[in-house]
């Protein structure tokens, strides 16, 4: 693939940009942990809030809002987080080349979606929000916060392939706070329902851009910005690889809320939300040092890449199923206290999820093998009969099981997930098995059965 390679001054500002040209995995990963760890529980309280303030009903319409502009965020970044990395740890652009190519997908992303939801979002409140109310201003007021979301996901995804954790957990933290902090302000004490809610989770976003943009505008002064048909044609090209597995990932985790308030009521979505809440306290392991992987695997040497990520995947697996086991009874026992006794029927599928987490964390580890060799295509192609399965499954089992049924999808579809690229990370690294799954114990007492013969020699 032809590149533009940066100048000597572009070249040394690019040095500076990027943390080094080896990450520090164990640390700079704990570092993303932490901050993510602090962020869940805040969001967590956030929807705590939603629920004892507004109710049920009403985190249930959030909800379906908030999923709407993600998922249309998710469509409209074609890959970019993926490529930016890419071209960024290769030392091909430079950050701001990156981001000014990026903006300009946000701006037509943001237009046609506009332009979209003008026309279509009376169907969408007649099959998705029956029953809430007038939805036409919420619906409004959610697509504002589309670009913003769209470029704070961005600017994550560059920092954590620059290695740059401190600003990540800024990027994290500060909004998420600042969220909480508007969420009481809006529900709790100025009684503004859902519109409170929702208008602080847009605040929030624009909170997230500020603090991504200034310290970038600082570190990249006096750095090239390029705009042409070569270099969004080069991060479109990478990025489109990747984008049936960021597309999968959605319909994974989100797209099942759709069915929820199809088939069942916007009730049932807050209750399923507990869960969901759960999935993602367990994912925050394998999203903190995925980043970081990827970046780091795109560095080093093919032959070395595999074990490398066996290595980290291991490590993964290992935590989140200890975490598991300590969340599972724990959960179990504070859900309906903290949130109210209607949501009883919340733990079943919360105990679902947190398996299904487990497994899907690994497959999302494993997925940096593939991104940081080249070849972000293999991921799509994995990942689409995954997300196939997974909304063929909710649409049998949610009429059946209702809540349940859709966790048990999840379940059953991120098995499947797991198998599929264990298979072929396996394959195509030629890791054993033992390196990729065993914690250190279970290895080392492996590589000590395997020498006995020989030492008795």
């Amino acid at each position: 693939m032809p590149v533009r390679h940066l100048t000597p001054h572009e070249e040394g500002i690019r040095d500076e940009s990027v943390a080094g040209d080896r990450v520090n995995l164990r640390r700079k990963g704990a570092g993303v942990l932490l901050a993510n760890w602090i962020v869940v529980p805040v969001h967590l309280l956030s929807g705590i809030a939603v629920i004892r303030f507004a109710g049920a009903e009403a985190r249930g319409t959030l909800i379906i809002l908030t999923t709407l502009v993600a998922i249309l965020a998710t469509l409209g970044q074609f890959g970019f987080p993926t490529s930016g990395s890419y071209y960024l740890r290769q030392r091909i652009y430079g950050e701001r080349t990156l981001v000014v190519n990026y903006l300009a997908v946000v701006v037509g992303v943001t237009v046609l979606s506009g332009a979209l939801m003008l026309t279509g979002s009376d169907l969408f409140d007649r099959v998705f929000l029956e029953g809430a109310g007038d939805t036409s201003a919420l619906i409004l007021l959610a697509m504002c916060g589309l670009p913003m979301m769209m470029f704070s996901n961005f600017a994550a995804a560059l920092l954590l392939a620059a290695g740059r954790v401190r600003a990540y957990s800024f990027l994290t933290v500060i909004p998420a706070v600042a969220g909480l902090a508007m969420t009481l302000m809006f529900v709790a004490v100025l009684d503004l329902g859902v519109t409170g809610a929702l208008l602080a989770i847009v605040l929030s976003l624009g909170v997230s851009v500020l603090v991504a943009a200034l310290p970038m505008l600082r570190r990249t002064s006096g750095q090239a910005s390029e705009l042409t048909r070569k270099t969004m044609g080069d991060l479109l090209r990478f990025g489109l690889r990747y984008y049936g597995v960021t597309l999968s990932f959605q319909i994974f985790k989100r797209g099942d809320n759709f069915l929820l308030a199809y088939y069942l009521d916007l009730t049932a979505v807050a209750y399923y939300s507990v869960g969901v809440s759960l999935y993602e306290l367990i994912l925050t392991l394998p999203r903190a040092v995925s980043g970081l992987v990827t970046g780091e695997t795109a560095a080093r040497a093919k032959e070395s890449a595999g074990e490398f990520v066996a290595r980290a995947s291991r490590g993964v697996i290992w935590v989140m199923v200890a975490a598991a086991l300590v969340l599972a009874p724990l959960s179990y026992l504070v859900i309906p206290p903290i949130y109210g006794e209607d949501f009883t029927e919340a733990r079943a599928p919360a105990l679902i999820l947190l398996a299904s987490g487990v497994l899907f964390g690994f497959t999302l580890s494993l997925q940096s093998y593939f991104t940081g060799i080249g070849r972000p295509g293999f991921n799509a192609l994995l990942s689409f009969p995954v997300g196939a399965l997974n909304l063929v499954l909710s649409v049998i089992l949610i009429p059946r099981e209702g809540i349940v049924g859709n966790a048990l999808a999840t379940l059953l579809a991120a098995a499947f997930s797991f198998a599929l690229f264990l298979f072929w990370f396996r394959r195509l690294s030629r890791t054993p098995l033992r390196s990729t799954l065993f914690p250190p114990p279970f290895a080392l007492l492996h590589s000590v059965k395997r020498r006995l013969p020989r030492l008795k020699e």
